[in-house]
């Protein structure tokens, strides 16, 4: 997967200079989401630390988690309800893998509306795992993004289905340090420590 992405980073990269900056959404008030998975939910996580919590805007049941290890690395989690378009079937995990596919739409609409100029093909992989002592599928789609100011980016997102809901984990990587990035293996490390009873 490191292979692919990178050789789309070259594609990207043309004339990159320094990476975008990324902006930060307005606080927003605290929820009060039900006690399971949100309880579980660490303030630290290898060398990331939680510096913000919120609601998701316009989605009041919908949480969002900002971590920093102190890099240019952002990090964000979102715990939220399974959206009934993905419900498709009896098999829950699939909702999963429908659900983690729209993030290519996400980087359509991003273009569309002028905050990137382009982004490669995405890499995606489905994984299932044993969490908490119960199967769960990992959806995860890495996307190399470039900037209007031609900065490139690796787009992260992994997905998991816990206690029916969605744990999603963003994260936006300079191109740079895309061979060092720790965004898989903090998501993983979070959702085994959150699906633990």
């Amino acid at each position: 997967m490191k292979a692919y992405v990178a050789t789309a980073l070259l594609f990207l990269a043309g004339c990159s200079g320094a990476p975008a900056p990324v902006a930060s959404p307005s606080p927003a008030t605290a929820a009060r989401p039900s006690r399971t998975i949100y309880q579980r939910l660490p303030d630290t996580v290898a060398a990331y630390h939680l510096t913000e919590r919120g609601v998701v805007r316009g989605a009041p049941t919908d949480s969002v988690y900002r971590f920093s290890d102190g890099t240019r690395t952002y990090v964000s989690v979102f715990i939220y309800d399974i959206p009934s378009d993905v419900k498709i079937g009896p098999d829950s995990q699939k909702w999963t893998f429908r659900e983690g596919e729209k993030f290519k739409l996400v980087q359509q609409i991003r273009r569309q509306q002028g905050l990137i100029s382009d982004f490669s093909e995405p890499v995606s992989d489905s994984t299932r795992m044993t969490l908490g002592g119960r199967p769960i599928l990992e959806h995860a789609m890495i996307i190399p993004t470039r900037y209007n100011n031609g900065a490139v980016t690796v787009e992260y997102q992994i997905l998991y289905q816990i206690d029916g809901r969605l744990l999603k984990v963003r994260g936006t990587v300079p191109a740079e340090d895309f061979t060092k990035s720790t965004v898989h293996a903090f998501a993983k490390q979070l959702a085994t420590i959150v699906a633990q009873p």
